[in-house]
């Protein structure tokens, strides 16, 4: 790997947030969306049945290193705040 690689590695997509509940991560989607931070989202669906069913994180929303920090603050108000009906 050379010095750029390695260096672009570093700074590549990071993990924002993660989770369990769907309504939790369209509204952190929401928020990311208004606040105009690109991301790249995770939901995995287990589709199979004769799997057994995991506790693992079902969905999750990476963003670029530079926007880890704001995206962190935008995603923890959109959910502290009640979801409008």
């Amino acid at each position: 790997m050379t010095k750029n690689n390695a260096q672009g590695a570093a700074r590549g997509p990071k993990l924002a947030w993660h989770g369990n509940d769907p309504v939790e991560f369209s509204r952190a989607m929401a928020a990311l969306k208004e606040a105009e931070i690109p991301s790249f989202q995770l939901a995995d669906h287990e589709q199979f049945a004769f799997e057994m069913p995991t506790a693992r994180p079902k969905y999750g929303i990476f963003v670029r290193d530079e926007d880890l920090t704001r995206a962190e603050k935008i995603i923890a108000e959109a959910l502290k705040a009640p979801a409008e009906e």
